[in-house]
């Protein structure tokens, strides 16, 4: 062997030795490196418990890794391994290739000391900022398989009062073919892990880096949602006190050159057992047991979001009408609106050199079905004593193809529930809407209410009334429409039926009505809120029973209710005024409301009257009573028409018909009596001789207003009697007796004169 040779093999194994010894402590060099270099950079202490490195495979572990806090006796950072495997031919051509990236048991921890104040605030700071002229990097990425076993993050969230801690425990990640290159196939992404007690799981399919863009579908298991309570604003008018929130979502994400080209979400989100609080009350104001929301397509660029159904089960709302006469929920509402508009007129205007920014179009929403399943919605009144408690049962709601899109067809919504009630057969109470838009507000629905007790209003009919009533049954049956253009109200009209049965009227403190009223119905053809009129088609009551008294001393019970009504201000004790907003002043008069009446019917009534301011005291009873009238109005600008018909105490029968009108004043009326007995009212013969027989009579009469406004009243006619008999007290054999005795040509006008042609 030369001497040249040997030197090179020498040469040679030199170099073997020192490569290798190189190579083998490569990895303590960087381990060593990195433990000075990383303080340097971030303040903050770091310890690695080993580097493996192989140059030849590309690949790169670290093991035992821990970044600590600013102080260091905490940690920020750490993980047990990082394996990172690279293919080194891939850098030849700017492209980063890494065949393998696995992060084992990471952990994080994170603490927010204000709005957005971090405690790696400070390593934000060392990133420098990029500048806009810069070109993009020629290099690119791709990672074949990326994985995280065993991650855990915890978030200390100091800035919120109480403080709050959130866990990600067990997370992991998988990834795979992942790349900037465009025009490749597009990867993958499986996320899952624990927050808290919510078991979160995210899939994406189609990722893609160039461009941007995924499909991805993210699910959410158990999360509590009264860990949200405080991150909500202050003055809202309700919090979460309980609820567990879960979803199953689709999106689609696209990123163009120009910005995202899509972003769509679509799926399943659920709440259970889900209660608000007011923030005054302790004790939940809603309640339900689950609502369900699937989301059609929700796109967030359009502003435009599509719900295949809304379904609720459970409900309980509870509301309660303040002693002021406000509902505590709208009044919360309307101080949080008012809060809301306040900062909106203290704003400055913009100078006038800036242009006014695009306007962004209205958001369009869309929901094919509504599904409210046995709620319960219930009032406690405190404007009454002792308060009372209103509440609806099994309500029911469903809705089919409501939009906020005018260009949308009609969609309908039904209602249905019952009036709680102690005993007996419970109010219902049903509506049924066709034809309803949500842009601009349009309905037609029919609203109707079975089985409704007036004993109910009892607490609300003011202490100052003499008489309330105490018994009836309130049915209705109302067709409504409704509609509305950007000035307000455009139509709002209804027609219906409403129906009183078995109603009872009585004196405070007596033991028995002086009115019954077995039924009554109201027939109302068209009542028209904008042009202010009412037409009633007919009025119809049967069976009316009504009692008067006159007492000793001369005084009508009847008459003393009336004068008992109340004009002027509350009695002592009734419970304070509801508070009204004040109104703006008009800017024109309204007109006034006109009412008209196309018929009016009494039938089968009857009317008692008994007297003891004479001796002996006298009881008449008018029975079979019959009234029409028809043509009535408001104001009255025709003759209006009536007649009515009774049986007179203890036979006979008296008749009226006529016309009247009122402005000018005219009434002409016809009366016709025929065998009515003279017997009954003898107690107010003003002498002791007693009369028999039957009265018959027929006038004409006129009642006019004169031209200085004095009442003028005229009548003529003919009176007759039929079988007279006067007979001297104690006697029955008659002192005088006439088969006829007739007056004719009775001619009276008052205060003018009485005439009489013929007796």
């Amino acid at each position: 062997m030369s001497r040249r040779l040997k030197l090179s093999l020498a040469v040679l194994a030199v170099l073997f030795v020192v490569v290798g010894a190189f190579l083998w402590a490569l990895p303590e060099v960087v381990r060593r490196v990195a433990l000075v270099q990383i303080p340097k950079l971030t303040g903050r202490a770091a310890s690695i418990e080993d580097v493996d490195l192989n140059l030849f495979t590309g690949r790169l572990a670290i093991k035992k890794f821990r970044l600590a806090e600013r102080e260091p006796s905490e940690s920020f950072v750490s993980f047990d391994r990082l394996e990172l495997g690279l293919s080194a031919r891939s850098l030849w051509s700017r492209h980063i290739r890494l065949v393998d990236l696995a992060l084992t048991t990471p952990t994080v921890r994170i603490v927010r000391t204000g709005p957005t104040e971090f405690n790696f605030s400070d390593l934000l700071a060392l990133i420098p900022a990029s500048e806009p002229s810069e070109r993009p990097s020629r290099w690119t990425l791709s990672v074949e398989r990326l994985a995280l076993v065993g991650g855990a993050i915890v978030v200390s969230d100091r800035a919120v009062s109480p403080a709050r801690e959130w866990r990600v425990q067990g997370l992991g990640f998988e990834a795979g073919g992942l790349t900037t290159l465009p025009g490749q196939p597009p990867g993958h992404v499986l996320v899952r892990g624990q927050v808290n007690e919510a078991v979160l799981d995210v899939r994406g399919q189609g990722v893609r880096l160039t461009p941007t863009g995924v499909a991805a579908q993210i699910s959410l298991e158990r999360f509590d949602l009264a860990q949200l309570r405080p991150y909500l604003p202050p003055g809202l008018p309700a919090a979460v006190e309980r609820g567990t929130l879960g979803l199953a979502l689709k999106v689609s994400i696209e990123r163009g050159a120009e910005g995202f080209k899509t972003l769509l979400v679509s799926g399943q989100i659920q709440v259970e057992d889900l209660g608000l609080t007011r923030p005054d009350q302790p004790a939940p104001f809603l309640t339900l047991s689950r609502l369900s929301l699937a989301i059609k397509e929700a796109d967030l660029l359009a502003r435009s979001m599509t719900l295949a159904g809304v379904e609720a089960d459970g409900v309980d709302l509870r509301a309660v009408r303040t002693p002021t006469g406000e509902i505590d929920l709208l009044a919360a509402l309307a101080e949080r609106r008012a809060a809301a508009a306040a900062p909106e007129t203290t704003r400055e205007a913009p100078p006038p050199a800036i242009a006014a920014a695009p306007t962004t179009p209205p958001f369009k929403a869309r929901l094919e079905r509504l599904a409210v399943n046995s709620a319960t919605v219930t009032l406690t009144d405190q404007t009454v004593s002792p308060e009372r408690q209103w509440r609806l049962d099994g309500l029911t709601v469903e809705g089919a193809r409501l939009s906020t899109v005018s260009d949308d067809g009609p969609g309908t919504l039904k209602l249905r529930a019952q009036l709680a009630k102690a005993g007996g057969k419970p109010p219902t109470i049903a509506l049924e809407a066709n034809g309803v838009r949500l842009t601009p507000a349009a309905a037609s629905a029919r609203v109707t209410l079975e089985g409704f007790d007036l004993a109910d209003l009892e607490p609300y009919w003011p202490d100052t009334l003499p008489a309330v009533p105490r018994a009836g049954v309130i049915a209705a049956t109302i067709d409504a429409g409704v509609e509305s253009g950007q000035s307000g109200l455009t139509r709002a009209v209804a027609s219906g039926t409403i129906r009183l049965t078995d109603a009872a009227v009585l004196e405070r403190g007596a033991p028995k009505p002086f009115l019954r009223v077995p039924k009554v119905v109201v027939n109302i053809r068209r009542a028209d809120a904008l042009a202010r009129t009412i037409d009633v088609a007919a009025v119809e009551i049967e069976g009316v029973d009504v009692r008067a008294m006159r007492d000793a001393r001369g005084t009508i019970d009847l008459l003393g209710l009336v004068a008992a009504t109340p004009t002027g201000a509350p009695a002592a004790g009734a419970p304070p005024a509801a508070r009204v907003a004040a109104a703006p002043p008009p800017t024109s008069a309204a007109p006034g409301w006109r009412l008209s009446l196309d018929r009016f019917a009494l039938s089968k009534a009857s009317a008692t009257f008994e007297d003891r301011a004479v001796s002996p005291a006298a009881t008449f009873t008018v029975g079979d009573i019959k009234a029409t009238a028809e043509r009535l109005a408001w104001p009255m600008t025709r003759p209006a028409t009536f007649s009515l018909l009774l049986s007179m105490p203890q036979g006979g029968w008296s008749y009226v018909k006529g016309t009247a009108l009122l402005d000018p004043l005219n009434v002409q009326l016809a009366i016709s009596t025929r065998d009515t007995p003279i017997t009954p009212y003898q107690t107010y013969f003003p002498f002791p001789a007693r009369f028999q027989g039957l009265f018959n009579g027929d006038s004409l009469s006129e009642i006019q207003r004169g031209p200085k406004g004095e009442l003028i009243l005229a009548s003529r006619g003919t009176a007759w009697a039929n079988e007279l008999q006067v007979l001297a007290p104690g006697v029955d054999d008659p002192l005088v007796r006439m088969d006829s005795f007739v007056i004719s040509g009775l001619d009276f006008s008052w205060p003018n004169y009485a005439l009489v042609d013929k007796v």
